[in-house]
């Protein structure tokens, strides 16, 4: 198998299935997590990897010590932080990404992993100011370059509900786009040695939860566009 299309809930798979039985692709389950994607004699693999760092780190190595790929798209919907200027629908290709919550909080500031003064191994040295950088990068062809945008990443164990969290990951991290796994999923295929390209369509403006304003329908919409444009290339 070339490629691993890796997405964290069942809810996103559940959002693109229609897009992709009516773009006339197969969706075939094999497991509680693990789906094939087929379409005109090509198929490739998909990963739901669950919720979070954690999940993700132990689903995506479990799955890669028992399956061989070359590359790993990460797709899913993902937060735009207020000062970003990214519109809800865009889809952001993401050029690194970041561990928002490794290091030390203090009363008054946040020290980073290379701040607090400890022996890092190997791997953490890996990880500079917490920021996890793509290795080997999947280059995209994209359907319509006005809604697709370069941006970084924030990972978060916890999704930024208000305004204040909102405003505090921004002044930490000076950041565009919050999800819960981008970071993970990198650093993994990173230290597999894995060509790795990390998609986060925008469905909200990070800060206080009104899901009125959230765009779902075009969100996923855009997405799966670029899944279809490259999906020969995937393969």
């Amino acid at each position: 198998m070339k490629t691993l299309l890796v997405i964290a809930s069942k809810i996103e798979l559940n959002k693109l299935q229609p897009l992709f039985e009516k773009g006339g692709y197969q969706l075939e389950q094999q497991s509680d997590q693990q789906y094939l994607l087929k379409k005109a004699g090509k198929e490739m693999q998909l990963l739901i990897t669950g919720m979070g760092i954690a999940n993700t780190i132990f689903s995506l190595t479990k799955y890669l010590t028992e399956n061989k790929v070359k590359n790993i798209v990460n797709i899913g919907i993902g937060g735009a932080y207020p000062s970003s200027k990214l519109a809800i629908g865009e889809v952001a290709i993401i050029s690194d990404d970041n561990y928002s919550d490794f290091g030390l909080t203090m009363e008054k500031s946040f020290n980073k992993l290379n701040e607090i003064h400890l022996n890092l191994n190997d791997y953490q040295k890996e990880i500079t100011e917490n920021k996890v950088e793509i290795k080997h990068k999947i280059e995209l062809k994209m359907p319509d370059q006005k809604k697709y945008t370069a941006a970084s990443g924030n990972t978060v164990s916890a999704i930024s509900g208000d305004n204040f969290w909102a405003f505090r990951q921004e002044m930490i991290w000076k950041r565009q786009v919050e999800s819960m796994e981008g970071a993970a999923v990198i650093d993994v295929a990173n230290r597999f040695g894995l060509n790795c390209v990390q998609l986060r369509a925008i469905s909200n403006i990070v800060g206080i939860q009104n899901k009125k304003l959230w765009d779902f329908e075009n969100t996923f919409v855009n997405l799966y566009n670029v899944i279809d444009l490259n999906y020969d290339d995937f393969c």
